[in-house]
């Protein structure tokens, strides 16, 4: 298995073989991979010495498991296929408490919290501001991005307009 995310050249496992021609294992090995990705590049590599390891991100988005085939083929041209399922864990999303809203000496302030696995950090953080209900992904919308690294996050909500109606979200 291998996490979400993991950075290409990370090790997913080392390949072994058992070749009844070689009972001391001291034999060498042509490693080949196959499979059936949608872009017909695999994520994965295989070096001379079988450490399998990812060569870009894998996002669990896109599946929760890849399915590859792995050919060794000995030095007399014999070869052996080998199916491997590799589960992708998720790291799973960051999430945001509810937002608190509040007015400090005539200014609109909003604070909230986010919570992430210490593998999944919050690269961003802030509050949207938009006019429309549902409108988080409409071109009126606007992010107020939060400074800092810290989990608590305040900032300060200005240009809106006085008798308009205003929905604020906090995300991360």
């Amino acid at each position: 298995q291998i996490q979400e995310n993991a950075p290409a050249g990370s090790l997913v496992g080392i390949l072994h073989v058992s070749d009844p021609d070689d009972p001391e294992g001291k034999g060498t090995y042509l490693f080949e991979l196959s499979g059936k990705e949608k872009n017909a590049t695999l994520p994965f590599q295989v070096d001379p010495q079988g450490r399998l390891s990812t060569t870009r991100p894998l996002d669990f988005e896109l599946g929760d498991k890849r399915e590859i085939t792995v050919t060794a083929t000995d030095s007399g041209g014999l070869s052996l296929d080998s199916n491997f399922t590799i589960a992708v864990v998720d790291l799973g999303a960051p999430s945001v408490d509810s937002l608190q809203v509040s007015e400090h000496d005539g200014v609109l302030q909003a604070s909230s919290r986010t919570h992430a696995l210490h593998l999944a950090p919050v690269v961003e953080r802030g509050v949207a501001v938009s006019e429309n209900s549902g409108g988080w992904e409409d071109a009126g919308q606007r992010r107020i991005q939060a400074s800092g690294t810290k989990s608590e996050f305040t900032v300060d909500v200005t240009g809106l307009t006085p008798g308009r109606k205003y929905y604020l979200r906090a995300y991360a």
